[in-house]
């Protein structure tokens, strides 16, 4: 250290040293020890003046530059920024993806969005990493502020940004944008990567998962089988069929995971004009990805019960649930008091002791009809009871049928 005068001039003087903090070298320099970042907000102050200049984008050539990996479990809009908090200098920013760091595709980039700051919005999809430079333009350097978070996180934040919420839902990711599946075969392929767990299990495996939803109504009573057994189906997926009521449905009817090493098909008995609700999901909360679908028919179908014996029961009470829109007319004789000439199910009753026995279809979706045989082979020699149109006291257009005195078990006695 020199001491000296101006243009020779001399006197007494007071020399000061004081200790002031160095910058270090950020622990962030280059993509060997890029900060990770995987929930949002996320809020990093540092300084590139030790850093070094690794990467090249944009307007950034020669500066300083530091870096951060974003790697997110949802699809999110995303704003990187550094306009505020202790940032004093002219900051470039670029986001890019793929490959490794630091990427091989440029996602955006950005100089003097707010001054001589830095912001870049964009659509980031769960799974995928992002590598976020921060450098300065043309050579500057200093230190900064890195806020990351989703638009509309505000508050504690030196930046309030608005909010678009989740991005990238696929169209059919719910039941408002179900895809309708009227006629077979049927292949879709998709990604529920952006989907969101909208609803619930429902007993077709162990928790909720990313679903995507189609809404299968055929003209004819098909064997419906539904598969993502391809090799572009890259996640272990679960299939769920249900039923009854609006989408999803209130009923499971079929579930598979599974059977085709991680991928899943399963096969089910389709009404005419019923609505199927598919669900297309993850076996676990963590899987997702993309599919293929394939919905195609294995021949028609007929209800199980349409032909002897049906259904075995064996004690009471019972209840049972059926639907004739897929059996034929194989029994009719008329033996009974109107018009019995339709498709029918049948049920075989067999009981261990005497019993008096109400059969009721009240509460059924049409106008039934209900007859009761006995002796013989199915479906009986001689009918016990037939009933169209219940008293006007139980449900209208509604069968009831009371038998009596039903003795041994080795007696049957067979309805439709």
């Amino acid at each position: 250290m020199r001491v000296f005068g101006y243009n020779g001039q001399v006197g007494a003087y007071t020399i000061d040293i004081t200790e002031t903090p160095l910058d270090l070298l950020p622990s962030n320099d280059n993509c060997t020890t890029a900060l990770e970042i995987s929930t949002l907000p996320y809020t990093d102050s540092g300084s590139t003046c030790t850093a070094a200049s690794d990467y090249s984008y944009c307007a950034a050539g020669g500066s300083n530059d530091v870096v951060y990996l974003l790697n997110l479990d949802e699809c999110q809009n995303v704003t990187v920024s550094t306009c505020g908090g202790q940032t004093n200098y002219d900051t470039h920013l670029a986001v890019r993806t793929d490959g490794a760091c630091p990427g091989t595709t440029e996602i955006g980039c950005n100089d003097d969005f707010c001054g001589l700051r830095s912001s870049i919005s964009f659509d980031a999809t769960a799974g995928v990493t992002y590598y976020i430079i921060l450098a300065g333009f043309l050579g500057d350097n200093g230190r900064y502020t890195l806020l990351a978070g989703f638009l509309g996180d505000n508050g504690r934040y030196t930046l309030d940004v608005t909010s678009n919420g989740h991005v990238g839902s696929p169209a059919n990711d719910n039941c408002a944008g179900a895809l309708a599946v009227n006629a077979l075969p049927y292949n879709h392929s998709g990604n529920t990567t952006c989907s969101l767990a909208d609803y619930s299990y429902a007993g077709c495996g162990f928790e909720d998962s990313r679903d995507v939803v189609y809404r299968l109504n055929l003209s004819a009573c098909q064997t419906v089988q539904v598969s993502t057994c391809t090799a572009n189906s890259s996640y272990d997926t679960r299939i769920q069929v249900m039923a009854g009521g609006a989408c999803p449905g209130n009923t499971l009817v079929a579930c598979n995971d599974d059977a085709c090493g991680f991928q899943s098909q399963l096969t089910f008995g389709a009404l005419a004009n019923t609505d199927y609700f598919i669900l297309v999901r993850g076996f676990w909360s963590g899987a997702y990805g993309p599919y293929d679908l394939a919905i195609t028919s294995v021949g028609g179908y007929v209800s199980p019960n349409d032909v002897c014996p049906g259904a075995a029961i064996n004690a009471i009470p019972y209840v049972g649930y059926g639907n004739t829109a897929c059996s034929n007319d194989d029994y009719a004789n008329g033996d009974c008091y109107f018009a019995e000439s339709s498709p029918e199910d049948v049920y075989t009753l067999t009981l261990g002791a005497t019993e008096g026995v109400v059969v009721t279809l009240c509460g059924s979706g049409y106008d039934t009809g209900l007859k009761v045989r006995t002796g013989g082979a199915c479906p009986g020699t001689s009918m016990v009871v037939c009933d169209d149109d219940a008293p006007a006291a139980a449900v209208p257009h509604r069968a009831i049928a009371m038998l009596s005195s039903l003795r041994k078990h080795s007696r049957r006695t067979t309805f439709k």
